[in-house]
């Protein structure tokens, strides 16, 4: 009855996971919705206006911080100490977290589709099961994150090796070792792929033979992989409802048949330049207390500022040489506070 119980939690969890992911896209955009077209046309004003100003050079940096900050905010908090649920254990928790963001940087303020918050709401579920094979102490994670005000949702995927689980009655602790993977769904204007790996150490403490109390403390590195589509520049042009005339747009006259538009939505499309991976990291601590099977837990984190860079190939007219320019991620420092409630099997 244990196993029937524990599988049919898992199959109503998963299939939540699943229906979200596969849910239509919507017309109507919301506060946090990404308008990387917005973005571009913030660079490219700039540039008009001094062309001393690298378009591409200042474009590509304002992605590359956008997608740091946005990676961290969608990033999975822990919520779990060092020490697995056991090959018999089963956990499923709700969380709710806020991470605040550089919101008066130009990258967000032009790279959302309003104007955003200094913090951004993520709403999160998991379930945890613990495992005998491959090895002892073996414990897997699945589960998704919504970023409250936005279509954007990540689905969640973990690996967890205690490498050593700690004694109750000994002064030792539990250390593992934490793989975690995420893809984001929810937007078509960008592959937002986010991998991590954490050590962590806890101890848990038995209080009155009625609670438990396990503080937590670790380590994680994250890498963020953003890949840009097609981005259309222009999107409030059609370019199948213009008129070929050059000196203006018809909207009312369809094109010809044969013919193309010659309008300013010609040749307006682009795509952000593939970058090196985004490396982030961030330091965590938190309290899980259980009382019976409910557990209630407590984190922060802080992910230090961006420093990671890439390199940019372009042509310099000037001097009729190719050149490379540094794409670094000067993000800056966040912060991450965050609660779940769940019950342990």
């Amino acid at each position: 009855m244990k196993y029937l119980r524990n599988g049919m939690i898992l199959g109503v969890v998963m299939c939540v996971v699943g229906l979200v992911s596969v849910r239509p896209a919507h017309a109507q955009t919301y506060r946090n919705d990404l308008d990387l077209s917005k973005l571009y046309r913030h660079y490219a004003a700039i540039s008009a206006a001094d062309p001393l100003q690298n378009l591409r050079l200042n474009a590509n940096t304002g992605f590359r911080n956008l997608m740091s900050q946005l990676g961290m905010a969608l990033a999975p908090q822990f919520h779990s100490p060092a020490e697995t649920t056991g090959y018999n254990g089963f956990a499923f928790a709700a969380k709710y977290g806020a991470t605040t963001i550089d919101n008066d940087a130009e990258y967000w303020v032009n790279g959302l589709d309003r104007a955003p918050d200094p913090a951004m709401h993520t709403l999160a579920m998991e379930i945890r099961k613990g495992l005998w094979f491959p090895v002892p102490s073996f414990e897997l994670g699945a589960g998704f994150t919504h970023l409250v005000g936005s279509h954007l949702f990540s689905l969640n995927a973990s690996a967890k090796l205690a490498l050593h689980e700690g004694f109750l009655h000994w002064a030792t602790p539990a250390l593992a070792v934490r793989f975690t993977g995420q893809r984001v769904v929810g937007t078509s204007q960008v592959d937002l792929t986010i991998i991590g790996v954490d050590v962590s150490m806890s101890k848990s403490f038995g209080v009155g033979g009625t609670f438990n109390f396990t503080p937590y403390v670790g380590y994680n590195a994250l890498w963020i992989y953003a890949d840009s589509q097609v981005i259309d520049t222009t999107p409030n042009i059609d370019s199948l409802q213009c008129s070929v005339d050059p000196g203006g747009c018809n909207f009312n006259t369809p094109i010809p048949p044969g013919q193309f538009c010659t309008d300013g939505d010609c040749g307006s499309n682009y795509v952000f330049d593939d970058q090196d991976a985004i490396l982030r990291h961030r330091i965590f601590l938190g309290l899980r207390i259980i009382y019976y099977r409910l557990s209630l837990t407590f984190e922060a984190s802080w992910s230090l500022p961006g420093n990671s860079k890439d390199e940019l190939l372009q042509f310099d007219p000037a001097s009729s040489q190719w050149v490379t320019e540094q794409l670094k991620d000067d993000s800056k420092f966040q912060q991450t506070y965050s609660v779940s409630l769940g019950w342990d099997y």
